[in-house]
């Protein structure tokens, strides 16, 4: 754990820096930091290579914050040896508030005309986006430890996010963010759930799940709801924000968006599966450790985030008519 905090503060502290090196750069050529400022001075901003480099190191550091492929050494570690306690609040929040940081730069500093018609960044961020779904899942299919594979699980949902963000429609933008919300809740749950595992039983590897056989049946049933909208099923959260990714990208004719979404979401269907095999079907010859009362906040927490995926899902409709009116960037 002291290893994987230390590789975090090291590798947090060179994204600051080069986030505020770009961040200099910008207040070089703009000589403000007012975001809407800088946002009516872009325009005239876009052959600048300083203002390039400026946006560059920007991209770079958030994106180490964001654990963005191939910048996303310090997450496994510090996700897998994080107490089980903070561990829920790190997998929902930590890249999260990086990932909206980046979308607020992108689209309401740079201005979504210039980012989708001028710098192409968008371009390379549906690249990676892609490679991060892809990666990422296929990690998690491999993984033996629980929370290792829950972390690099996430590593793939953050790609699939900045694959609706880079297809520059409100679509594809709406999907992303609406995506972000489901995502945050589900690593939530993921890892409450491996928390209370943890701490009833004794069970940190994916061989050792068969310890749960006969009992923990309501956690096994919170853990079933929670995949099911990772994977991505009806009438999940998970479900309608990849449907409108999805359409997003038959919008833009993006169809390695597509495929990269699928194959991703079938990969996260092989490592739950995974799981649910050793749940629901290895008959180990442990027995399990006396039963431990889990702490109040962990049945809340689990729970909760149970319900909460559901409720998305149903309230979809309403939650994206609301986002396209009041999160949708101006010109996108």
């Amino acid at each position: 754990a002291l290893v994987a905090g230390f590789r975090y503060l090291i590798l947090g502290t060179f994204g600051a820096s080069l986030y505020l090196l770009g961040v200099g750069y910008l207040y070089a050529e703009t000589g403000t930091l007012n975001m809407a400022d800088l946002a009516q001075r872009v325009p005239s901003l876009v052959a600048s290579k300083a203002f390039a480099v400026g946006v560059l190191f920007m991209f770079i550091g958030l994106g180490i914050k964001m654990a963005l492929v191939p910048l996303h050494g310090w997450l496994p570690d510090a996700y897998t040896y994080a107490p089980d306690r903070v561990s829920p609040m790190l997998a929902s929040l930590v890249t999260k508030v990086a990932l909206y940081g980046w979308i607020r730069i992108m689209f309401w500093v740079l201005g979504a005309q210039a980012v989708v018609y001028q710098i192409r960044l968008l371009v390379l961020v549906g690249i990676l986006g892609a490679l991060a779904a892809l990666v990422g899942a296929f990690l998690a299919l491999s993984q033996v430890e629980i929370k290792r594979m829950f972390a690099y699980g996430g590593l793939s949902h953050i790609g699939l996010i900045l694959v609706g963000i880079s297809l520059g429609n409100q679509t594809g933008f709406v999907g992303g963010v609406f995506y972000l919300l489901n995502d945050a809740v589900m690593q939530a749950g993921l890892f409450f759930w491996a928390g209370a595992i943890i701490h009833l039983y004794g069970v940190r590897t994916v061989e050792d799940l068969g310890r749960l056989q006969g009992g923990a049946g309501w956690m096994s049933v919170a853990l079933v709801v929670i995949a099911l909208s990772m994977i991505g099923i009806p009438p999940t959260g998970g479900f309608f924000g990849k449907w409108y990714i999805i359409l997003g990208a038959v919008e833009a004719q993006n169809y390695l968006a597509i495929v990269a979404v699928l194959i991703a979401t079938l990969l996260t269907l092989a490592y739950f599966v995974k799981l649910f095999e050793r749940v629901f079907r290895d008959r180990s010859a442990q027995q399990p450790p006396p039963m431990r009362e889990i702490p109040l906040a962990v049945k809340i927490g689990l729970g909760a985030t149970s319900v909460a995926v559901i409720v998305l899902g149903l309230m979809s409709d309403h939650i994206v008519s609301f986002l396209i009116k009041n999160a949708v960037p101006p010109g996108l």
